[in-house]
């Protein structure tokens, strides 16, 4: 099973987002995304930006492995 890791986590004005790294069962990265953190506060997942380690564990259940594979990736610059 793939692996998710939050790298970082930054406020750019009024948009959060957090880095998250995929990566496949030999500790390969095969993607990466800036993830909006008001999707994962809507989805239940956290309540604060500082919240990556909570974050990182539901990202590393088959349920965020699947929201991680369907969020859209936020552009920040």
């Amino acid at each position: 099973m793939p692996s998710i890791k939050v790298k970082a986590a930054a406020t750019l004005e009024k948009v959060q987002v957090m880095e998250c790294h995929k990566y496949n069962d030999e500790g390969k990265e095969i993607s990466y995304k800036y993830i909006d953190v008001k999707a994962l506060k809507e989805a239940g997942v956290i309540k604060s930006i500082r919240s990556t380690r909570k974050a990182e564990q539901f990202l590393n259940t088959p349920e965020g492995i699947e929201f991680y594979d369907k969020a859209h990736h936020m552009r920040i610059w």
